[in-house]
């Protein structure tokens, strides 16, 4: 017996080794693949996919992969069309999958950041976009589903960053080009997931043309399907909408900017949404309209304010608390036309002790000022103050 052991202990000790290095081999080949093979296979397939599903063209930089730690890092992504037209870049781009997909039956990224992308729309003169072209020629390559799926797939993205973004808007359909640009778009979301009842914090920031801001900031979940939040715009100039209106407007390049705030709460269950919002407020400041032709003014008002809004989608309601109006003028002249203006039968002659009569024409001299009761009769509007 004790002359069989060295023989055993040889086979096993040499059946351990055979396995450690048909192992070791195995991770060799995995890190080869993962590591060297898989950058090479995406920069040479992603220009072939995007021409074959987009019809565009596609060029990435830098490719790294560790199969290690799952995560993908690619530089300077770009698509663009065939025509040379910018669609969509990104200098960066970094994916960080987690092996917890695995117990959680649940697709998991740790990390999802995508660092300085510029998405380029394009509308041309005959009215088509960019990237709707693209989608569409999409959706001729993919085969259609005979049913869809009734259940979101199970997803959990941890964290998910978007900075130093830029959007841009070319409008060729007007006589004179319109472009905007929204520069340093900064989004952060936190635990976004299909999972039900997980819900998680969320920002959202960009810096508007001529120094304007939005900001959101709220919950957001997919299952149900619901978000809540804060959402402030400040010191959006009246010039970047007017642009886009301008062949249909006779007046030249307004001055002036809009405020706008709400804090709200939404959900879409069953068919049916729900939208319910307080706090709400729009304002504008230092607003002047001049003729297109030759610069007459028009009107000017130094501030408006509507406070302390609350709007109900299901009751059909909004309302504000407050309105208030500073420093305005209006300059109205009939044209050749002889375009009338109309005034609205109302009431009047109310006191605070009786009711005024009803169906009596208040008097204008340029402008009518109507009693609220008739607003509220003719627009679905509540109006709880004036003065």
């Amino acid at each position: 017996m004790n002359n069989a052991a060295p023989p055993v202990r040889r086979l096993l000790a040499s059946t351990a080794s055979k396995l450690a290095a048909i192992g070791l081999l195995l991770v060799l080949l995995y890190a080869l693949a993962g590591f060297v093979a898989a950058p090479w296979l995406v920069r040479q397939q992603l220009p072939k996919l995007a021409e074959e599903y987009l019809d565009a063209q596609a060029t990435i930089g830098e490719v790294r992969i560790n199969p290690f730690l799952l995560s993908f890092e690619a530089s300077d992504l770009a698509i663009t069309e065939k025509n040379g037209l910018p669609v969509m870049q990104a200098s960066r781009l970094f994916v960080d999958f987690e092996t917890s997909s695995l117990p959680r039956r649940a697709w998991t990224f740790r990390e999802l950041r995508i660092e300085r992308p510029v998405i380029n729309l394009d509308l041309d003169a005959n009215g088509s976009l960019n990237v709707a072209r693209l989608i569409k020629f999409l959706q001729t390559k993919t085969p259609e589903k005979k049913e869809a799926s009734a259940t979101m797939p199970r997803l959990l993205l941890q964290h998910m960053a978007i900075t130093g973004g830029v959007f841009k808007f070319a409008d060729h359909t007007l006589q004179a080009e319109a472009r905007t640009q929204v520069d340093l778009i900064d989004f952060e979301i936190n635990d976004v997931s299909t999972l039900p009842d997980y819900t998680g914090e969320h920002t959202l920031s960009a810096k508007l043309p001529e120094g304007g801001s939005l900001q959101w900031q709220g919950k957001l979940s997919l299952s149900p399907l619901e978000s809540s939040g804060v959402i402030s715009l400040k010191n959006a100039r009246l010039s970047t909408l007017w642009q886009f209106v301008q062949d249909r407007l006779a007046i030249a390049k307004p001055e002036g900017s809009y405020e706008f705030g709400l804090r709200y709460r939404a959900a879409y269950s069953g068919g049916v949404a729900n939208l319910q919002a307080d706090d709400l407020a729009f304002g504008l400041k230092d607003v002047v309209i001049a003729e297109a032709k030759d610069g007459k003014l028009l009107g000017k008002l130094a501030a408006v304010a509507f406070e302390g809004g609350s709007f109900d989608l299901a009751q059909r309601m909004l309302s504000f608390k407050g309105i208030r109006v500073a420093d305005g003028a209006l300059d109205i002249v009939l044209d050749e036309n002889s375009v009338p203006v109309e005034t609205l039968g109302g009431g009047g002659g109310a006191r605070a002790f009786a009711d005024g009569k009803d169906g009596v024409q208040v008097g204008i001299t340029n402008t009518s000022n109507l009693p609220v009761e008739a607003i509220e009769l003719e627009y679905p509007l509540l109006i709880e103050g004036y003065g």
